[in-house]
């Protein structure tokens, strides 16, 4: 149920690159959730991380509004896929537990 909390907690943004939408993933979250349950287990356990997971999509964007439409004016942001960020938050809740 843990899990569960978390995955509904989590922003609903969707990545490019994620097979399944995050809004339909929160829609079924119940039905998946075994199946997500074993992928983290198994990502931690193992020390393995999805190679299609280190994947992001890097778009520039601009630092403040009004700065002039330059290159230096730019930061990159990277959007992640959500199975992703629910491992990285996984990870972190294990580390601060274990401290």
């Amino acid at each position: 149920m843990m899990w569960k909390k978390i995955i509904n907690s989590m922003q609903t943004k969707s990545c490019e690159i994620d097979v399944l939408p995050t809004k339909v993933l929160k829609s079924f979250v119940t039905e998946l959730l075994p199946i997500i349950t074993t992928l983290v287990n198994l990502s931690l356990s193992q020390g393995v991380f999805p190679p299609n997971w280190k994947q992001a999509i890097v778009r520039p964007l601009l630092k403040k509004l009004g700065l002039e439409l330059i290159f230096p004016n730019y930061r990159p942001v990277s959007n992640l896929p959500f199975l992703s960020k629910l491992i990285e938050k996984a990870a972190l809740l294990y580390l601060n537990k274990r401290v």
